[in-house]
């Protein structure tokens, strides 16, 4: 969610703000040309805002991830639509769900073949 440190914390200090809810990937975004276009615009325009600004700016990486779900839980993205997890949107991210995969399954052929596996 969105009280995960990654957006909570930079949100807070930078916005003052606070939302609990389903945290929304940066990294994978889509649309027509015509809302990527404005997206980026948008998003840009933000950025600009978290780097002139002191109190926005963070040590971290992953930011944009604040403003995104910022701008999209503000109101600011009103073209935009959320597609739940695995939902049947034509992209599924893979991140987490795939590092615990591979060390779920890095696990299971260290106990069988006693060995590591290469990453």
């Amino acid at each position: 969610t969105t009280q995960h440190w990654l957006t909570k914390w930079p949100i807070q200090e930078c916005k003052g703000v606070q939302y609990e809810k389903p945290m929304l990937c940066s990294g994978t975004t889509v649309g027509t040309r015509v809302a990527m276009l404005r997206y980026l615009e948008i998003m840009y325009a933000e950025m600009k805002v978290w780097i002139n600004d002191t109190k926005c700016r963070f040590n971290i990486n992953g930011d944009d991830q604040s403003m995104h779900n910022y701008l999209f839980y503000s109101g600011q993205l009103p073209f935009a639509n959320a597609i739940p997890h695995r939902s049947g949107g034509i992209v599924n991210t893979v991140g987490v769900d795939g590092a615990r995969t591979w060390k779920q399954h890095t696990k299971e052929q260290q106990e069988l073949y006693g060995k590591d596996i290469p990453e």
